[in-house]
C-alpha cells in the first residue's frame, strides 16, 4: 500500500531502493541525500541547552528523552493505551523516585497525550512539579502533532534517548544523528529489525525494568561498551551525516528547473541531473531501478 510511482526519489539510506523493489514501487533514480530532519539540528540547539540547563538547575543530574509511539482504543488493532500508561507511569515514577533523574517527554500525538494517560495524569503533574521533567504539549492547529519541536531537539537536552517499538524508528534516528546515545524498547520482540544488530541489553530492550538496570550500571558503575551506540549500521542509515540534506536536495531540483530552462526533455534532464550529483557525491549514492518506467 506505500508503494512509490516516480521518476525521482529521495531518501536518506542507501537501503531504501532494496525495499522499495521488494514493495513493487515503480522508480527511475533513487537518490540518497541524507536525513533531511539533521538539516535543522543547528537551529534547535541554543533551545535544547536552555532545556538542559532547566532541567539541571531543579536537582537534574542525568536526563532522559522519551518518544512514544501512539496508541489506539482498541488494542485488538494495535498498541492500546494501557500500554503507553505503562510505560509512563514507570519512567514517572523514577523521576519521582530519584532526585538526580530528569525526563524530556515528546509524544507522538502531544494533542491527545492526556486523554491517552487517563489516571497516570496525576503523576505526570507530579513529576512536572518537580521541575525535572518537561513535555512537548504543544501541537500544530492542524493535527495532533507536533512538528516544531523535533524529537532532535529533546534528544540534545538529554544524556540518553528512548524510543518505544521498533516498527517506527524515526524519532530514534533523529536522536541517534544528534550524537545522543538512543535505546529502542521493543516489547513486542521485533527481531527482524536492524536494531537487534546492535545487541540485546545495549541498544535493544524487551522489558523497562531491564533497560532500567542497565541505564543505572552505565551511569553509577561505570560505561558499558556500545551501550545506545549506533555506529555499526549508521552508514545504512545516513552515509552523509553531516547536515547538507536539504543543499543536496535543492541543489538537485536547481540543475532540473536549470535544465528544463536551457530546453532539455525530461529523460536527458534527468541524466545530466544525476551525473552532476554523482559527480559531486558518488556514483554510490544512486540507485537506477532495473526497468524502464513509463511516465
Amino acid at each position: 500500500y506505500a508503494l512509490t510511482c516516480a521518476d525521482l526519489y529521495f531518501s536518506f539510506s542507501r537501503k531504501a531502493p532494496m525495499i522499495e523493489l521488494k514493495q513493487g514501487s515503480k522508480i527511475k533514480y533513487n537518490i540518497c541525500i541524507g536525513n533531511l530532519a539533521q538539516s535543522r539540528n543547528n537551529f534547535f540547539k541554543e533551545d535544547a541547552e536552555t532545556l538542559k540547563k532547566q532541567l539541571q538547575n531543579n536537582g537534574a543530574e542525568k536526563i532522559i528523552s522519551y518518544f512514544d509511539q501512539d496508541s489506539t482504543d482498541c488494542q485488538r488493532w494495535g498498541t492500546g493505551h494501557s500500554v503507553t500508561r505503562e510505560s509512563y507511569q514507570y519512567l514517572l515514577r523514577k523521576v519521582m523516585e530519584k532526585k538526580w533523574l530528569g525526563l524530556v517527554i515528546k509524544p507522538k500525538k502531544p494533542k491527545y497525550i492526556r486523554k491517552v494517560l487517563g489516571g497516570v495524569n496525576s503523576l505526570l503533574n507530579q513529576a512536572l512539579a518537580t521541575g525535572r521533567c518537561y513535555i512537548f504539549e504543544n501541537h500544530d492547529s492542524f493535527g495532533p502533532k507536533n512538528f516544531e519541536n523535533p524529537p532532535a531537539q529533546g534528544a540534545m537536552a538529554s544524556d540518553v534517548s528512548i524510543q518505544e517499538m521498533l516498527d517506527g524508528g524515526t524519532a530514534g534516528i533523529e536522536a541517534a544523528l544528534t550524537g545522543t546515545p538512543t535505546l529502542m524498547f521493543d516489547r513486542y520482540r521485533f527481531s527482524k529489525s536492524q536494531f537487534y544488530k546492535l545487541g540485546e541489553g545495549k541498544v535493544v530492550f524487551n522489558d523497562l525494568q531491564t533497560l532500567w538496570k542497565r541505564l543505572q550500571e552505565h551511569w553509577l558503575q561505570g560505561p558499558i561498551d556500545g551501550f545506545g551506540d549506533w555506529s555499526p549500521i549508521m552508514d545504512d542509515i545516513d552515509s552523509f551525516r553531516d547536515g547538507k540534506a536539504a543543499e543536496r536536495l535543492t541543489t538537485f531540483l536547481h540543475w532540473l528547473d536549470e535544465g528544463f530552462n536551457n530546453g532539455l526533455g525530461k529523460d536527458q534532464n534527468l541524466e545530466a541531473a544525476v551525473s552532476k550529483y554523482a559527480d559531486a557525491w558518488g556514483t554510490d549514492k544512486i540507485y537506477e531501478y532495473p526497468y524502464s518506467n513509463t511516465f
